[in-house]
């Protein structure tokens, strides 16, 4: 199926949808004070960018997703880089990252607050958590994937360590690291949020935390579509930049 049939049938879906909770708010088949009107939601998510309010909180969200994405990003592909090269510090250390992988990271947030307290610093670290483990098991598993074969032969041929680490590993690993950050953005605004409603003083999750202890669904919701919007409009950009970088390699 063509794209543009696709995307029209999407648009179909979302008018269908909107239209449908539009009606059932206006006619209170469901009480508005529950589920809030498309409409209204709109008018909120207007205003708050006329006002400039919204953009304020969701400035302070993406900061903190992003230095957190960048730094979690970086940790991983070393990490993931020389856990898939040294043998001897993988078998160390891998029992470890499994083992702190399988921890849920909502259990590590009460502790990184206590260690780094509310501000920024705390924001990342909980960003980096849930990123890190991400990037890094896809960028070893794509390391581990090369062809032997093609190792063997670059070294035969006299390729220095460098040179088949910029040459055939790098490039190998890309589509892997590409597969890993879309799934690691998401993590990144995901643990912003989460980070937001244990402590914070801006943000879109102490916007929509302090409108949940309000009642007001129309915050609420507004909150929630503005990450979704932003969510995927980051991941669409991923995926043009992804189309490129394949096309270089």
């Amino acid at each position: 199926m063509k794209k543009r049939y696709v995307f029209v049938i999407q648009c179909l879906v979302v008018l269908t949808f909107l239209l449908l909770w539009e009606l059932t708010s206006r006619y209170e088949i469901i009480r508005p004070l529950f589920i809030s009107s498309p409409s209204r939601i709109l008018d909120y998510i207007a205003s708050g960018f006329w006002d400039r309010f919204l953009i304020r909180h969701l400035l302070v969200t993406l900061n903190q997703a992003f230095l957190g994405l960048l730094l979690g990003v970086f940790l991983g592909v070393v990490f993931g880089v020389v856990f898939a090269l040294y043998k001897t510090i993988d078998n160390v250390f891998q029992p470890f990252v499994s083992m702190f992988n399988a921890v849920p990271r909502l259990a590590f947030v009460p502790i990184i607050m206590l260690w780094f307290g509310i501000g920024l610093l705390s924001k990342v670290v909980i960003v980096v958590s849930m990123v890190f483990f991400v990037i890094f098991f896809n960028v070893y598993h794509g390391m581990k994937e090369i062809n032997p074969i093609l190792l063997k032969n670059s070294k035969t041929l006299g390729a220095s360590k460098m040179q088949i680490l910029w040459h055939i590993y790098f490039p190998s690993i890309f589509g892997w690291i590409f597969s890993g950050l879309r799934l690691a953005v998401a993590f990144a605004i995901i643990a912003s949020v989460l980070a937001e409603y244990m402590g914070a003083f801006a943000g879109l999750g102490f916007l929509i935390m302090n409108a949940q202890s309000m009642f007001d669904t129309t915050a609420v919701f507004g909150g929630i579509i503005v990450l979704m919007i932003v969510a995927l409009i980051l991941d669409n950009s991923i995926r043009v930049l992804e189309r490129k970088v394949i096309r270089w390699k």
